[in-house]
């Protein structure tokens, strides 16, 4: 009837159904005055000197008088289970654009703001951004520049290869593994990490019984490419050696 457990609790026998004004000064009356059942109890036949008797207020509520101890559903209101499927069908669809979300081959702005990358070719670039697409945040260090695979980007392999000098020199390469005739038998690539990440170690760390890296894992990045240089670049002939 809109009164709380602790004013039923006081064992109320007349139940009053007040019209005029709120009885402000009243609390029990007051919070039962402004009940929507107040206001339509004025009209009942159970009413008797403005007040419902506690009688007559069980009969109300066997009666069922006017539906006002019923909650009806609403029309539109569907079922638990069915609203447990819709939220379900919607996870569900949410997980599947997250997975569909577009990747992207990330070159941070302080990067691309430096001195040294004003400076690169077009070709450099290029490689670059190829070097960051291959990175997906825990292969640091196993980027791969081989013409077998870039054939698409570069139309022959000296024109790659001086792109990846030119990377290498301004530091925003750096070898982490050198390729040649390795375990198995089979000849493997050099391997490269960009500078302004840390180096990751292998996903796959079979790997570290055959190959030997030179850069640490997961230290600070070197960042290089600030300073414009690599200390430790050594070209074609300074390698063979």
């Amino acid at each position: 009837m809109g009164l709380n457990a602790h004013e039923l609790g006081r064992n109320i026998k007349d139940f009053p159904t007040l019209d005029g004004d709120e009885p402000i000064a009243q609390p029990i009356e007051m919070e039962f005055w402004r009940t929507p059942q107040n206001q339509a109890l004025k009209g009942s036949s159970f009413v008797i000197d403005g007040k419902i008797t506690s009688d007559n207020l069980w009969k109300l509520t066997s009666e069922n008088d006017n539906n006002f101890f019923t909650k009806t559903k609403p029309q539109n209101q569907d079922s638990k289970a069915t609203r447990i499927k819709r939220q379900s069908t919607i996870d569900k669809d949410m997980k599947k654009r997250k997975n569909n979300k577009p990747n992207f081959a990330e070159i941070p702005r302080y990067v691309i703001r430096c001195d040294a990358f004003k400076s690169l070719s077009g070709n450099a670039v290029k490689l670059l951004i190829h070097l960051a697409y291959q990175y997906k945040g825990k292969n640091n260090g196993d980027l791969q520049i081989t013409h077998s695979l870039l054939k698409d980007y570069f139309k022959s392999n000296q024109t790659m290869y001086r792109a990846r000098d030119e990377l290498e020199q301004k530091g925003f390469i750096a070898i982490n593994v050198y390729g040649g005739m390795s375990y198995g038998g089979y000849k493997a690539p050099t391997l490269y990490a960009i500078t302004w990440e840390k180096v990751n170690d292998f996903i796959d760390l079979e790997k570290n019984t055959y190959l030997y890296s030179h850069l640490a894992t997961n230290k600070k990045p070197s960042k290089c490419f600030i300073e414009g240089k690599n200390l430790k670049y050594k070209n074609t002939e300074q390698k063979k050696t």
